[in-house]
């Protein structure tokens, strides 16, 4: 599962952890004035929208704290030995948490020039591995719902000079759109949602005129998407935490994503949340999901929470302790959770490297939820 590779995902918070915990005390100043929000905050935020795509159910397993709905899925889970039961056994567990959705996060990484499935010959990512197969395959199986992740370019997230670039962006765009309906031609009955891996960062909205392009981008993604190639809802996952690096609270952030979403038209934002990665306290976090939820809701989509779970940080091991009181407030809020990632956090599989620690994780958080 915990495959080496040379390939580069730091276009996310989960990327960028050892910068975001460097300054996390200089975000904690700064945020020290930041007006909290009560943990009980009003669940008239549950309530749903009409999204331009149904956006499929998610669980509604009863436990005695807010749980996870959603984990995303990474094609490096895979390690080549014994796929087909390490990914069984972490779909069962996953599920028996109360989940219902799995979002995998790329089928081609498009900095590295491959793919996680057989791709058309004609697209020019040659195969990596068979992860999204495997993974779709197990997911049906479990009876769990898939979301589906196009091309990741984490180096081109990052360069200015392509992300401010028009005609660079038509051609991306253009490349987006031939990956889904290649996967969509060969796993279209399984696909549930689409998830557009091209994070934005706090350097991608610093200013108005990048965030509209960058929101754009993804409109024009998200148009095609509901218009084509099964006509499926379209989530995006930005990464709230890198505004620390620039020194910004969440809620400047969320300010900055402003012109972004009203133009990118997809169905979920999945908002990564700062409870690992920065000082930011749960009525922290809460405030500025609420300002966030404003903005989705005017621009007819659902946000939802994707909290970071890595099994250890600068300090040593990351409880379940640690994490709880963060579900507790973002869920009295009415913020649905996901959790990046599962099978790196809890996966209670003790043959995988970090097993022992995971399944101790898996036992925690069932315990957090109720659930024998």
């Amino acid at each position: 599962m915990s495959k080496a590779s040379p390939k580069n995902i730091s276009t996310s918070a989960r990327g960028i952890a050892g910068a975001v915990a460097a300054v996390a005390a200089l975000a904690g100043g700064l945020l020290g004035a930041q007006p909290a929000a009560a943990a009980s905050a009003s669940t008239s935020s549950t309530t749903s929208v009409a999204t331009r795509v149904a956006v499929p159910a998610l669980s509604t397993t009863k436990t005695a704290a807010p749980a996870f709905r959603a984990a995303f899925w990474s094609p490096y889970f895979i390690d080549g030995s014994n796929d087909a039961a390490q990914i069984a056994s972490a779909m069962a567990a996953q599920k028996a948490a109360g989940d219902t959705d799995v979002i995998i996060e790329w089928s081609v990484h498009y900095d590295a020039k491959d793919a996680a499935y057989p791709a058309s010959a004609s697209l020019g990512f040659p195969q990596w591995n068979s992860a999204v197969p495997q993974i779709i395959a197990a997911a049906k199986k479990a009876g769990m719902h898939v979301w589906l992740g196009l091309a990741v370019a984490p180096d081109a997230v990052n360069d200015m000079s392509k992300f401010t670039n028009q005609s660079w962006l038509n051609s991306f765009t253009a490349t987006q759109q031939k990956v889904a309906h290649d996967l969509y031609a060969k796993y279209g009955s399984s696909i549930a949602g689409w998830y557009i891996p091209t994070e934005p960062a706090q350097v991608n909205v610093a200013t108005p005129a990048r965030a509209t392009q960058f929101g754009k981008y993804l409109g024009a993604v998200s148009d095609y998407l509901h218009t084509h190639d099964g006509k499926k809802p379209v989530m995006v996952s930005p990464s709230m935490p890198t505004a620390i690096l620039s020194g910004l609270s969440a809620q400047q952030f969320v300010a900055e994503l402003a012109p972004l979403i009203s133009a990118s038209h997809v169905d979920v934002l999945n908002l990564q949340d700062g409870f690992e990665m920065t000082a930011w306290t749960p009525a922290q976090e809460v405030a500025a999901f609420q300002a966030a939820k404003k903005l989705t809701d005017a621009g007819r989509m659902r946000l939802w929470a994707a909290v970071y779970t890595p099994l250890t940080d600068g300090n040593g091991a990351v409880p379940v302790s640690k994490m709880a009181p963060y579900l507790k407030a973002l869920g009295a809020a009415g913020i649905p959770l996901t959790e990046w990632e599962f099978t790196s956090y809890m996966s209670p599989d003790k043959t995988l490297r970090n097993g022992a620690a995971m399944t101790a994780n898996y036992a925690a958080y069932k315990s957090y939820l109720g659930l024998k």
